[in-house]
């Protein structure tokens, strides 16, 4: 079979290279969001294509759905996360195709996204992301207490930037390091907040004690698993296997103290 894979470039490369390694069938990605290239190559293959698999799914709007529709392909919706909340407001709003949630086939990241997705008639599979990561590595103890988080640049509110900056705030001794940006301007950084921009996050999760992830919304992010498989201790918002789930700042400052005191 050949497959057609559609999303971010960043995981969805990798999940090519995974699968074109796995069995015989013919996987292949392509960016629609910034390769006129693909696009064009998306027009040609998608007439031989006998699946069209996005990471990252709508209720409407997307020319690439409405080919593959138009084609009556076989089409994987994978539910990740914003794609969810984005599609409940579309929906709510009456902006909303029908054959974007009968024809396709509906597999969520996450399980508490399914519920979510119960409400704008989305019957969605628990399908887990995948993970490419590979698990038996050494475990390293790091030199010193450093915290790590990721913040999506122009998102740094949906990220939980402001607790973070309220942690560094009340513990000055700990490092904090965040990537995924490289400055902000909306509130005072401390100084032992370091803002790191892009980088390579392997050095990261072997140098952090503690990783968090505090996101208004999310579904089931590789950086969680990632952590989780270089031994550091998870402060995640979410209720995911050996995590230390926190519900609000109380929460963390508990985790904070329990880790700091042993």
């Amino acid at each position: 079979m050949k497959i057609i894979l559609i999303g971010a470039p960043f995981f969805t490369e990798k999940l090519e290279k995974l699968l074109n390694e796995y069995d015989n069938n013919k996987y292949i990605f392509l960016d629609l969001s910034n390769s006129n290239i693909d696009k064009l190559m998306y027009l040609i293959k998608i007439l031989s294509a006998d699946f069209i698999y996005f990471n990252s799914s709508y209720v409407c709007c997307s020319k690439a759905v409405s080919l593959a529709l138009f084609f009556k392909k076989k089409i994987v919706f994978h539910w990740t996360g914003t794609d969810v909340t984005t599609a409940i407001s579309r929906f709510n709003d009456n902006m909303h195709n029908n054959k974007y949630i009968s024809n396709v086939i509906h597999k969520s990241a996450a399980t508490w996204l399914i519920e979510e997705l119960k409400g704008i008639g989305v019957d969605a599979g628990y399908l887990p992301d995948y993970v490419y990561e590979d698990f038996d590595k050494e475990i390293l103890v790091p030199d010193k207490f450093v915290v790590l988080t990721y913040v999506g640049k122009g998102r740094e509110i949906f990220y939980g930037i402001d607790t973070i900056i309220d942690l560094a705030i009340d513990f000055p001794d700990i490092e904090f390091r965040i990537a995924g940006i490289s400055e902000y301007n909306f509130r005072n950084i401390p100084l032992n907040i370091n803002l790191l921009g892009w980088v390579d996050m392997k050095s990261e999760y072997e140098n952090c004690v503690i990783y968090i992830r505090y996101p208004e919304h999310d579904g089931e992010p590789h950086s969680v698993k990632e952590a989780l498989s270089y031994g550091k201790v998870v402060v995640y918002n979410r209720d995911y296997p050996f995590v230390e789930y926190v519900k609000n700042y109380d929460d963390i400052l508990k985790v904070f103290s329990g880790v700091l005191h042993k």
